[in-house]
């Protein structure tokens, strides 16, 4: 876990953490938002939205094309901000080794 560090950004305001996430490149060209998490007393007020737009921002200053991320229950909420639905087989080859086709994930993308 140690190594995947620099991949995370935590949302703080006046010094007291809100919520989390984490941007882990694919390639030069893609990368995976995952690990979303807003704590409960700042749920609703935006927080996660912020978050996901400043990851967003993150990929398209290191060259990112596509973000996509894998969601269980979110969809909506990620497809308000502009995520669409797409094929497994749309995600990076070794990403896509890893798919656990048990948890019943959908594939979100957004280009950048």
């Amino acid at each position: 876990f140690s190594r995947d560090l620099e991949h995370y950004s935590v949302y703080k305001v006046d010094d007291v953490l809100h919520g989390c996430g984490a941007l882990t490149p694919y390639g030069k060209s893609t990368a995976e938002l995952s690990a979303l998490v807003v704590d409960p007393a700042y749920a609703g007020r935006g927080t996660g939205g912020k978050i996901v737009e400043y990851l967003l921002q993150r990929a398209r200053k290191a060259g990112m094309k596509k973000v996509f991320l894998l969601t269980t229950r979110s969809s909506d909420f990620f497809m308000r901000l502009g995520f669409n639905e797409v094929p497994v087989s749309t995600l990076p080859p070794e990403r896509r080794k890893t798919f656990n086709e048990k948890r019943n994930s959908r594939v979100l993308a957004t280009g950048v």
